[in-house]
């Protein structure tokens, strides 16, 4: 299902990956990389987290059908990544089940996505909801949910986009960028 695998990188829970897939008229998902790209003034399009499973590398990402996992295996479509790792220790098993939590049953932010970070984009102000709302964790966008889980360096984690998450050089290094087809 996956594209050919060449491993280069090895992902550690806890690394958020920040991705864009190059644009293609062949491939209409780049079309929306590319508009998420343009209206959020980013160059990346998505951002999904690094989580381990007894033993295994898994991807923990909100997509369309709410926050889904995927064995790292399974995960990639030629995208390219750069991949952020916390400057301070990260505790695997406590981040990866407290991601793990939201699997199966949180939805996808679109309100969020659509409506409030386009309103956020043109005046600079926030407009959706906020840490003190009930609805805030009931449901994520793609970097939303990356920075919900790293709270402390997120402080408005629920309006930050995927450009935000890679540009918090304060708390992550980028340890990586390449395809994703080359993490493992």
């Amino acid at each position: 299902m996956g594209m050919e695998r060449t491993r280069v990188f090895q992902l550690q829970a806890g690394d958020i990956i920040n991705m864009f897939t190059p644009f293609s008229f062949k491939k209409p998902f780049s079309w929306l990389s590319f508009a998420i790209r343009k209206v959020s003034k980013s160059t990346w399009s998505h951002s999904a987290v690094v989580i381990d499973i007894w033993g295994r590398t898994f991807i923990c990402e909100a997509l369309a059908t709410g926050i889904v996992v995927c064995p790292i295996e399974e995960w990639g479509e030629g995208a390219v990544v750069n991949v952020s790792r916390s400057k301070t220790v990260v505790d695997k098993k406590d981040f990866s089940s407290r991601a793990m939590a939201y699997v199966g049953h949180t939805g996808y932010d679109y309100s969020s996505l659509l409506w409030y970070q386009l309103l956020y984009q043109i005046t600079g102000r926030w407009y959706g909801h906020t840490a003190a709302s009930k609805k805030t964790t009931s449901t994520f966008y793609c970097s939303e949910f990356a920075a919900w889980l790293f709270e402390p360096c997120f402080p408005k984690w629920y309006e930050t986009t995927p450009q935000k998450v890679f540009e918090n050089t304060c708390h992550f290094d980028h340890v990586y960028e390449g395809l994703d087809t080359t993490l493992y």
